[in-house]
């Protein structure tokens, strides 16, 4: 390695030489996958830092695409790949946190993101401001479920029974090792229609704390392929729109993981992509879905070198890493639970209060109260009672048809059927010279509210 060093420090000179530019290398910072050379002069050249960065690829023998000159305090850094990679584990990274920042490792949603190109541990706590949920993404074999374990090991390690797991992956064989692990609050699944159920308890939850103004577990929820889910449920998308808005202020924390390629990468909510500041991202296809996930347009995710090489994305500032490995006895050391799994754990509120979820069900609006609201909602249309009937007879409406059979105005038809759309008793048009079809079970709810059915036998009668 001494030797490769001399001769890249040669070549720089050589460079730096040719294009009339007196210079001095520093010393090399070796890293896990590059090695960086602070190159200091007296004054920097900023218009033409693309021009020196080819010229060095081609002395070192380098693919252009993976040299980066970038310009720092008062010189140039220069990063290449390095020939001899070292192996990032958490293992060791966590022992070199332990030696300076011994305190940083109490917290279990204090993460350990990896190693900088310039050997410095990244970490960022989850839940805070600047953090609230985490989003990862990247092409199949990029690192990212390895990235989940790490972060899973790290919060099983540290808890004290504060925070909590639930984990969600198609690709269950991935986390089968965490099964039975005291964090978990529920079993790990893999059915999108459980997960689903898991994710409305916690809503509930949610909703109960935040009425009580109390905390309670903090809950740190693992979709992995979350769009593939939010594509098959769309109940799923409403819960976890409502827990990445106002999960984090109730201790309720999502780690959403995704491989690219799909313009609905973040599952076509914008109330996800907004909320998904803090993102690390592993490498994806192209330029362009680099720009999409990153929300930086000249990150170039795309150039990353896969296994386990990541950015890490937080609001406008950004930085590269490697991500650790984890050792599989490390996490069959995690501590276990003697309670069978089988059923669900119930969600803890506020203290060690335990409650099933039939419980916290009794505290939303009863049956009766929803249903005056909605009878409340529809008589404020005020649609006229023939329109009901007229739907109900013919099964289709337009506002043309409204003005012939029933005599109404053309604005007053049009009001109408304007009405009947907000309240979703006609179905969209399928083309434009159709009709309105009447969606017959939402009418028959109309008619039961208002009524209607008794209405019409006393009439009859």
């Amino acid at each position: 390695m001494r030797i490769y060093l001399l001769y890249c420090i040669d070549k720089i000179y050589d460079v730096f030489s040719l294009l009339e530019k007196n210079v001095v290398v520093g010393k090399p910072i070796i890293g896990p996958r590059h090695l960086t050379f602070p190159i200091y002069s007296s004054i920097p050249d900023v218009k033409n830092i693309a021009k020196y960065q080819e010229e060095l690829a081609v002395a070192l023998g380098v693919k252009p695409a993976k040299v980066s000159l970038t310009l720092g305090n008062g010189c140039y850094e220069l990063m290449i790949p390095s020939p001899h990679r070292q192996l990032v584990t958490l293992t060791g990274v966590t022992e070199r946190v332990r030696s300076f920042r011994p305190r940083a490792l109490d917290n279990p949603l204090n993460i350990i993101l990896g190693v900088s190109p310039k050997g410095e541990v990244v970490m960022q706590k989850l839940g805070t401001n600047v953090a609230p949920h985490l989003g990862i993404f990247g092409t199949s074999g990029s690192g990212k479920s390895e990235f989940l374990r790490c972060i899973i090991t790290q919060i099983a390690e540290r808890t004290d029974g504060s925070t909590r797991l639930v984990i969600y992956s198609p690709k269950i064989m991935d986390f089968a090792d965490f099964e039975g692990t005291k964090p978990l609050l529920y079993p790990i699944t893999d059915d999108p229609d459980i997960i689903t159920h898991m994710l409305s308890e916690l809503e509930v939850e949610m909703e109960l704390r935040s009425k009580r103004v109390m905390k309670g577990e903090r809950v740190v929820v693992v979709l992995d392929e979350f769009t593939n889910l939010l594509a098959k449920k769309k109940r799923a998308t409403f819960y976890v729109e409502r827990l990445i808005e106002r999960g984090r202020s109730e201790g309720i924390i999502l780690v959403l993981a995704t491989q690219t390629g799909s313009k609905d990468v973040f599952g076509g909510s914008p109330v996800i992509r907004q909320n998904l500041t803090f993102r690390v991202i592993f490498q994806v296809w192209n330029a362009r879905e680099s720009a999409l996930v990153s929300g930086h347009p000249k990150l170039d995710c795309h150039l990353l070198e896969g296994e386990g090489d990541a950015v890490v994305v937080l609001g406008p500032r950004n930085q590269r890493v490697q991500t650790p490995l984890v050792n599989p006895s490390r996490i069959k050391a995690l501590p276990r639970t003697a309670e069978s799994m089988e059923k669900p754990r119930l969600i803890l509120l506020s203290g060690d209060i335990f409650s099933p979820l039939e419980k916290l069900r009794e505290e939303r609006e009863p049956d009766e109260m929803r249903g005056l609201k909605e009878r409340k909602k529809i008589k404020a249309e005020n649609i006229p009672v023939e329109v009901w009937f007229y739907l109900r007879d013919r099964g289709e409406a337009s506002r043309e048809k409204l003005v012939k059979d029933l005599g109404f105005g053309s604005r007053t038809a049009a009001n109408i059927m304007e009405s009947l759309n907000k309240l979703k008793v006609i179905l969209p048009k399928r083309y434009k010279t159709d009709t309105n079809k009447v969606n017959e079970r939402r009418l028959n709810e109309v008619f039961y509210l208002l009524g209607l059915n008794e209405a019409k036998k006393s009439l009859q009668s």
